[in-house]
């Protein structure tokens, strides 16, 4: 069986790429943590007696 051969085109990496990248970690991250404590929240509003 024949497969297609794939293949990504070659793009010079600028500097603004790295900075775009790591802007984008740190946004996912406050996003994450955004969402733990929302999560947080609803448990702690659903059962207020817990001790975490």
């Amino acid at each position: 069986m024949s497969t297609l051969p794939l293949r990504a085109p070659r793009v010079p990496a600028l500097p603004a790429t790295g900075f775009a990248r790591a802007v984008a970690a740190v946004l996912l991250m406050i996003d994450v943590l955004s969402e733990a404590q929302e999560q947080a929240r609803a448990a702690h509003k659903r059962y207020p007696f817990a001790d975490w």
